[in-house]
């Protein structure tokens, strides 16, 4: 679901003429086309490697905006270059979401972004493709396959103690982008704890932890990933808050942290056993 901010601006009277247009074309096929421009856009953006987002970052915003309202854009999306390059920008953009209020802003806009992904069914379908298997098959067809697009996702490794690097053969080698979302709130976890803790976007990459074992769960997908490094992350977190509580934003703000933290953790062993 949209988080207060997102339904605020929905609801913004100086927003609302945009929002009717957006609707009248959203069924249309020239949403779609817009992915390659927003893809070289985003890659252009993640290639600058500043920890301050540039003034191109504001492409996230409609990146966000069109996942909500156009099927097409979404199906485009899904099977477009584009969708690695959003995964690898988003990697930088979580790393350094503590570098200024404007990289926070940023990096909750990233995290709402992966959220509409794993809640529009072609980019949720994208996510959780097993990419291994397609390329097995095309090769048996003799069609050329997109290959394994989990390789070419670029995590950002600009601060200490980077996650390890995924294995590239045997059994845990990943075989699907929802892996690159989930190492995204990785490194969100790490690297943003400190007493101005963003709450309010510590809790959104928890929704997006809980809607990627959602999905696993719905499509029966076992999926091959170091859950190890995740669950730590999380764990940090947990007792960063119950440590520093009193030091942190008001308590009601933590409280809903705390539930939350309870309740992915609950899911994580639910799903565990299902």
């Amino acid at each position: 679901a949209p988080d207060a901010a997102a339904a605020a601006l929905a609801r913004a009277a100086a927003f609302q003429p945009y929002l009717r247009a957006l609707r009248e074309h959203a069924a249309g096929a020239a949403l779609g086309e817009l992915v390659p421009a927003l893809g070289a856009a985003a890659g252009a953006v993640r290639d600058a490697r500043r920890a301050e987002p540039p003034a191109g970052a504001a492409v996230l915003l409609p990146v966000w905006l069109f996942c909500h309202v156009s099927t097409p854009f979404s199906a485009a999306l899904a099977h477009a270059p584009a969708l690695i390059t959003l995964l690898s920008l988003a990697s930088h953009m979580l790393t350094h979401a503590s570098a200024s209020p404007r990289s926070a802003t940023y990096a909750h806009l990233t995290l709402q972004i992966l959220a509409a992904m794993l809640d529009v069914e072609p980019l949720c379908a994208a996510l959780l493709t097993d990419d291994v298997h397609a390329e097995d098959a095309a090769r048996d067809r003799g069609v050329r396959s997109g290959g394994v697009r989990i390789d070419r996702v670029v995590p950002c490794r600009d601060r200490a103690n980077p996650p390890a690097a995924h294995a590239r053969t045997g059994p845990k080698r990943p075989r699907r982008l929802l892996v690159a979302v989930l190492d995204c709130v990785v490194v969100y976890s790490k690297y943003n704890l400190s007493r101005r803790l963003d709450v309010r976007t510590h809790t959104a990459a928890l929704g997006v932890v809980r809607a990627a074992l959602g999905a696993c769960v719905h499509r029966g997908v076992r999926l091959e990933y170091a859950w190890m490094e995740l669950w730590q992350a999380l764990l940090n977190t947990a007792a960063f808050v119950a440590a520093r509580g009193d030091e942190l934003a008001p308590p009601a703000h933590i409280d809903g942290l705390a539930r939350a933290l309870l309740d992915t953790l609950t899911d994580a062993l639910v799903t565990s056993e299902a």
